[in-house]
Order: C-alpha cells, then structure tokens, then sequence
C-alpha cells in the first residue's frame, strides 16, 4: 500500500493496511515540526505512519535526517516531492498581484485578527491587486466582509492555482504545499504560522509570519527591499528538481523483484 502525506486518510490506510501486514510505502516521509498540536493533528499523522511504514520516500535530506534521529534506519530514499512533478517552469508572467490562501484551523481563532491585518496591507499597496480564492470554510465565509480591499474569489483548481503563483510577485499563505510550490518557481513565501514542517524554505524562499502584526512588519520590510535578511531565492529549490517520479518508479521496481 502506498499512502502520501500527513492527512488522517493516509493515516487509517496505512494503519488498515498494517492490521493486514501489507507493506507500507510512505511518500513524503519525514517531514517534521517537532510539535505534535502543529500543525494539528498532520504532525502526529506523519510520526506515527514512519513507524509503520517499511520504505520511506523523503523530499529532502533534511526529512532523510528527521528519521534517522527517531531510530529509523532502513529503506529510507530521497526523492524529493512528487507535487512538483506535473509543474512546468515555463510562463512565469509577474503581475502587478500577490496571491493569499488561509485556512488552516490553527488559524481560525483569530481569522478576524487576520483578515484586518490582510485588509491593512492591501489598502496601504492600492496599486497591488490581492487576490484571495476564498476557502468554504464557514469561519472564513462569516469574517470575509473583513476584506474590503481585497479581490475574492472562488476556489481554483490546481492548474489555476498554480498561474496565480506564477504570475504573483509574492504569496502569503498557511499551507504546506505552496510553501513547495512557491520556492519551486522562485516565488518569495510570506507563510502565516508560527512553525513549519518545511524548514529548509526559511533560508531562501520563506519567512515565517507567526501573527497579524508581523506579517505586515515582514511585507513592508519586503517592500522596501525586494528581499528579505538572510534570504537567498538563488538557492535551488530544496524539495526536488520535479523528476521524484523517475527516482520512485526505481525505488518500487527494486522492491517488487
């Protein structure tokens, strides 16, 4: 059985797929942040699938070395990502726009907070136009009048979602594969959270902008500079090249003879 990710479905197949001693592959493995209520409950998904799963496919060597630290040894691959794979480099038009996703529940609580200080931002950049395919979440639906300043519109589907981050001049977002997709098309990442399970981004494509406030000192910084400290967006991205499938097809075919 092969499961990816962090969700509770790859979780309960690979949980089944162990009550029937059927191996278990597990992509995107070793990802951490080391706090098992963040995120919640991806971060406990993923720790407890590792200990079941008999051949781990890592992004990254940093998630090789998570592993290695919990005393898994064996079977262990780097890849990097396949939800890079399908994403071609070509047609990155900037815009005049930046693209903003929210809606992880660790952010719920203080959506409000949120949405003022997305709305502030807006309003103090009138000539950038912000766009927000809003999520159905019912917390976000009931706060969105917040936004005034800000262009909402419906979900997107993949391909569209991808243009958006293509032709962005920067993304503000909480979710774990943009942060992917961002640095892999050079995109600087302003991620709404207090940690990530990605850090590899936070030296060249990301920061971390754990509050309303400091999201908007990070944006204004990034504004005046183009850059941010310590930042080098020249760096390679460090979760693939977008052959992981390649690498994958090998690692299976060498298991299955």
């Amino acid at each position: 059985i092969l499961v990816q990710g962090d969700t509770s479905s790859a979780l309960s197949v690979a949980l089944s797929a162990f009550h029937h001693k059927i191996k278990i592959i597990h992509l995107e493995a070793g990802l951490r942040t080391h706090d098992n209520y963040n995120p919640y409950p991806e971060e406990l998904n993923r720790q407890l699938i590792s200990r079941i799963a008999d051949i781990h496919v890592c992004p990254s060597r940093l998630n090789h070395d998570n592993l290695i630290k919990e005393n898994i040894t064996k079977n262990i691959y780097i890849t990097g990502n396949t939800g890079l794979d399908n994403i071609k480099k070509n047609q990155v038009n900037i815009k005049n726009q930046v693209l903003i996703t929210m809606h992880r529940r660790d952010n719920l609580d203080n959506i409000h907070l949120w949405f003022i200080a997305l709305n502030n931002i807006a309003r103090k950049y009138p000539d950038i136009n912000f766009i927000y395919p809003m999520h159905p979440n019912p917390v976000l639906q009931e706060n969105k009048h917040l936004l005034t300043n800000i262009n909402i519109i419906n979900p997107v589907d993949h391909d569209n979602l991808i243009n958006l981050i293509k032709s962005s001049i920067f993304i503000i977002s909480d979710s774990g594969g943009i942060q992917e997709e961002s640095c892999y098309l050079d995109k600087f990442i302003f991620i709404t959270r207090s940690s990530t399970e990605r850090p590899e981004i936070l030296t060249c494509h990301g920061i971390l902008s754990p509050d309303p406030d400091i999201l908007q000192d990070n944006i204004n910084n990034f504004m005046n500079n183009q850059k941010i400290i310590n930042h080098d967006i020249s760096n390679p991205c460090p979760f693939g090249s977008g052959d992981s499938w390649i690498k994958i097809r090998d690692i299976l075919n060498n298991f299955i003879s």
